[in-house]
């Protein structure tokens, strides 16, 4: 998922204050696929910023500062004005619209959530969501992704950054995805291994780098949780648990109420996985180049009863996943965490 496709590889200099750091320290920011990715001058990551949740503090002055949800004592400074423009485009791009006069705007929302509600009492649930699924943009993915991750990291902790290990993340993105494939995060705790969120995210615990036996094993869960996705979008998951009058806004208004969301995160995230297909499992092992039959063994010896029916193919050839030393810099990505 790309907000911005036009300003897909935009990089330009900049002055970050983290907190904790004496001043100001110069970085090149990068602009990512959903994220502002903050990097050393010799290329080593410090940060990555979500884009949905990146406000300015200082409209209309230069240089321009941004910051995580535009509080806190952690900023970046930007002075080049095609990345001024591109992150100020991200705040229209999830704007909701042409500014209307405030009679007319509530006259409209009230006939909207009339006329819904009308239609939702001869409609199935079922079709709600699947309307609200279907009509949902990427920017609504992006914004209820990124809330659900944050009410989240309330109790599991926000996701982690290594200077090697981010970069060693990157790089497990690429070899199971692609170039703009999900987007993986290890956050340090939480009540499930693995998560897909409606942002194209995919939240990992750290555990699983600790218990399970390599980087194909590691991947195997990865792969899993992106095979469910496939098969039961987590958006959809997200307006059922939302329920009929939260969806039914959402129709309406075609905004995403954050604090709905967040209200709705503890229930998506203890919600029952759904029963992945043997087949389908082994069908995204084959694309991905990774073998089952290691993720299978681990499965089933931590007691995971859901793979009974999945058959490892025959030992052949496959590309490795991660080098020695990127597993190694992976494992460690909690140890030396950086604010996010």
């Amino acid at each position: 998922m790309t907000l911005l496709p036009e300003f897909d590889v935009l990089e330009s200099a900049g002055l970050l204050t983290l907190p904790g750091m004496y001043g100001e320290k110069p970085v090149v920011a990068k602009l990512g696929k959903t994220s502002l990715i903050i990097l050393e001058r010799d290329g080593s990551p410090i940060a990555h910023w979500t884009l949905t949740a990146i406000r300015r503090r200082n409209p209309g002055k230069r240089p321009a500062i941004f910051a995580p949800f535009g509080e806190g004592s952690e900023f970046i400074a930007i002075d080049d004005e095609t990345m001024v423009r591109a992150l100020e485009k991200v705040q229209n791009v999830l704007a909701s619209g042409p500014a209307k006069p405030k009679r007319l705007r509530l006259a409209l929302a009230v006939a909207g959530v009339v006329a819904l509600a009308i239609a939702g009492a001869f409609a199935a649930p079922d079709f709600l969501v699947g309307q609200a699924t279907a009509l949902a943009q990427k920017s609504h993915r992006a914004e209820i992704g990124e809330a659900l991750l944050v009410e989240h990291g309330l109790t599991a902790g926000s996701p982690c950054n290594s200077k090697h290990g981010t970069v060693a993340l990157e790089r497990l993105e690429r070899r199971l995805f692609g170039a703009f494939g999900n987007i993986l995060r290890i956050v340090p705790g939480g009540s499930v291994e693995t998560a897909a969120l409606p942002s194209e995210t995919i939240l990992v615990r750290s555990s699983l780098l600790r218990d399970r036996l390599g980087p194909e094993v590691f991947s195997g869960y990865i792969l899993r949780e992106k095979s469910r996705a496939k098969i039961s979008d987590p958006l959809r998951a997200y307006f059922e648990i939302a329920g009929p009058l939260e969806t039914l806004l959402f129709l309406a208004f075609r905004r995403v109420d954050t604090e709905s969301v967040r209200s709705a995160a503890n229930e998506y995230f203890a919600r029952i996985p759904v029963q992945l297909p043997a087949e389908e499992l082994r069908l995204s092992f084959e694309k991905a180049g990774i073998p089952l039959a290691p993720f299978v063994d681990a499965a089933k010896a931590s007691g995971d009863m859901s793979l009974m029916d999945a058959q490892p193919e025959p030992a052949t050839s496959y590309r490795t996943v991660l080098s020695d030393t990127d597993w190694l810099y992976l494992q460690s990505i909690c140890s030396d965490r950086n604010v996010r």
